[in-house]
């Protein structure tokens, strides 16, 4: 396949390798046998990480290989005017060296519908959430995570997905037993 080429041409002259797909356009909430499949062909062919998109469509995360992929992360850089997805999960993954080691994720806004008593002037414009304005985020995406088999680790300052501890890999995608 393209992506198994591209991804080891790509491996041979990096020590990482990130790739982002966008999905196309959006059938649905709930992952797809097709995301899967492209998402596992790259961590096989090497992928340190694949990060997805789908327009202003939160779908979760989960570990495979002890390599994370991120279904979709909407609207981060534009934002949108949904309420629905104007707070999102922000990951940030720890390396040692080229090795994935965990993900910490951050909760931002990002939403240009905004709430009563808010500034205008940041319209549009990313802003990190902390304290309790986190916690809508994190379940919304936990849960999301959760029903690809991930659990999300609570730390004091969010959660945590931790990548090389984890030892099972996730089901095959739909169609390939």
């Amino acid at each position: 396949s393209v992506i198994r080429d591209d991804v080891a041409n790509a491996r041979e002259n990096a020590d990482v390798v990130i790739v982002f797909v966008h999905w196309g356009a959006t059938p649905g909430e709930s992952v797809d046998g097709k995301q899967r499949l492209v998402a596992q062909t790259a961590i096989d062919a090497g992928a340190t990480a694949v990060f997805g998109l789908r327009d202003q469509v939160w779908q979760g995360a989960e570990v495979y290989n002890g390599k994370p992929i991120f279904y979709s992360l909407p609207d981060f850089v534009r934002g949108t005017d949904a309420k629905e997805f104007g707070e999102v999960i922000v990951p940030t993954v720890v390396f040692d060296g080229g090795t994935p080691l965990r993900v910490e994720f951050s909760a931002v806004r990002v939403d240009a519908a905004l709430k009563f008593g808010d500034d205008p002037s940041p319209r549009w414009q990313p802003r990190l959430l902390d304290g309790d304005d986190t916690q809508p985020a994190i379940e919304a995406f936990a849960l999301r995570c959760a029903e690809l088999g991930t659990t999300l680790n609570p730390t004091d300052s969010g959660v945590v997905l931790e990548l090389q501890s984890t030892t099972t890999e996730s089901p095959p995608p739909e169609g390939e037993d």
